[in-house]
């Protein structure tokens, strides 16, 4: 018989709420599972169920998560019904579990699809009204297998076509690994595919353009390019074989590189030829970011020595202006920065710091919005002007652009760089070849 195994661990989540943490592994292949949803029955009250699209197959060793969240005074048993679904709707497997909600304490619910009734054995269905109305979904940050034990130091993620997208990673000794979302969503072990490349330098940031155009760069100058998404090569020129470049990005038909001692180089050749559009007084450059128009550029870095830099350029690079964050602000290294316009951008730190800025001004005003001593920050990615999320030492959310949150993820690794498809789907990558992913499944 084909069994499906939940177990769904009762805790306690803000604001005093109730949580039902579903995690869904299987023993056997189910293919062509398009969907699932669970219902649940409280104090004699059914729910309407809570439905989550997911294409592909179930295969042995995979996992997948969702919550449920409940209101805090709800307690008692409870009894939880799962339906798997295929083509049309039609249900694949179901089963039920009960339990007992205790506020305060947690509580384990093990349910075998296969095994029990489901949601049509127990007089649910989809056109029921919420009866209670305070059920409803969570994502959640949760660790993926990685492709490498090597430690990762960029991530980019292709533009989204029908939902679908590839999520590219580099790292150190040349690591460069992509994964299809598909295959992220079914689960699979080793969703991973190696990109053919004879580079072994530590890489150090990846972006792209499209899957036709991709850049990463790391090590004493290296460069490397893709035109097809699959294979990677060293430009037939390098801006520098001296100087880390430890940050990449683009705009229409340029292509930036920042690093050490303040270097900037820019290409519209593809690598054969680069302009030089480094920045006076040398300060490491770890982070690159622009709105996309009229050769607008942001680099943020630092020396260590108390005093963290911003730098802008209006004209493509041709010229600077600095903001310093002065030694009483504490942050010693800006590690990455992140926009939607030139009246949007965050850049954060060690320290804990975030900064933000709204004006866009030539000097432009940053404030800081969070601090956190002996917290270090590395990447800022966001969905929109206020659904942010930085990584570091930890992660952290907004989803006002002001009021930051700890999301509460105990870390086996430090996280160095964040992207994402929406405020509900992201990617964050770290030290050890670590993988986390936010989101209802996966």
């Amino acid at each position: 018989m084909r069994s499906i195994l939940l177990l769904l661990a009762l805790a306690g989540c803000g604001g005093g709420k109730g949580v039902v943490l579903v995690t869904v592994s299987t023993t056997k292949t189910l293919p062509g599972v398009t969907g699932m949803r669970a219902s649940v029955t409280h104090g004699g009250q059914k729910s309407q169920p809570v439905s989550l699209s997911l294409n592909g197959s179930f295969v042995v060793g995979q996992q997948q998560t969702f919550w449920l969240q409940f209101a805090a005074d709800r307690k008692g048993a409870i009894t939880v019904a799962v339906d798997v679904l295929g083509a049309g709707g039609l249900t694949l497997l179901s089963g039920s579990g009960s339990g007992e909600l205790t506020p305060g304490s947690s509580t384990s619910i093990t349910v075998i699809l296969g095994g029990g009734e489901g949601m049509a054995d127990m007089g649910m269905n989809a056109d029921m009204a919420i009866v209670p109305p305070d059920m409803s979904i969570l994502p959640s940050w949760k660790k993926v297998p990685g492709p490498t034990a090597n430690d990762l130091r960029g991530i980019w993620i292709t533009p989204p076509v029908a939902g679908a997208y590839v999520v590219y990673v580099a790292g150190y000794g040349g690591s460069l690994f992509s994964a299809p979302s598909e295959k992220l969503r079914q689960g699979s072990p080793n969703p991973w595919t190696a990109a053919a490349s004879t580079v072994t330098s530590d890489l150090f940031a990846i972006w792209g353009k499209s899957s036709s155009d991709i850049w990463a760069v790391g090590r004493y100058g290296t460069v490397v390019h893709s035109t097809d998404g699959k294979s990677f090569a060293s430009t037939s020129n390098q801006p520098t074989n001296t100087w880390d470049l430890t940050s990449v990005w683009g705009e229409g038909g340029t292509v930036y590189v920042g690093g050490g001692y303040g270097m900037v180089f820019a290409t519209i050749t593809a690598g054969t030829m680069w302009m030089d559009r480094s920045q006076a007084g040398g300060t490491p450059i770890y982070g690159i970011w622009g709105p996309g128009t009229g050769g607008e550029l942001y680099t943020v870095g630092g020396s260590g020595q108390g005093t963290g830099w911003i730098n802008r350029s209006s004209d493509g690079g041709k010229s600077w202006n600095m903001a310093e964050m002065n030694q009483k602000q504490g942050v010693d290294y800006l590690n990455g920065i992140w926009g939607t316009s030139t009246k949007n951008i965050y850049a954060v730190g060690n320290q804990g710091k975030i900064y933000h800025t709204d004006d866009g001004a030539a000097y432009m005003n940053w404030k800081e919005q969070m601090s956190q001593p002996s917290t270090w920050i590395s990447a800022v990615w966001g969905a929109d002007a206020t659904h942010l999320v930085a990584v570091g030492d930890g992660i952290w959310t907004t989803s006002n652009g002001t009021d930051w949150k700890n999301a509460s993820v105990i870390l086996p690794a430090t996280l160095n760089a964040v992207a994402g498809v929406s405020e509900t789907e992201i990617w964050a990558v770290g030290n050890g070849g670590t993988v986390y992913h936010y989101g209802y499944f996966y």
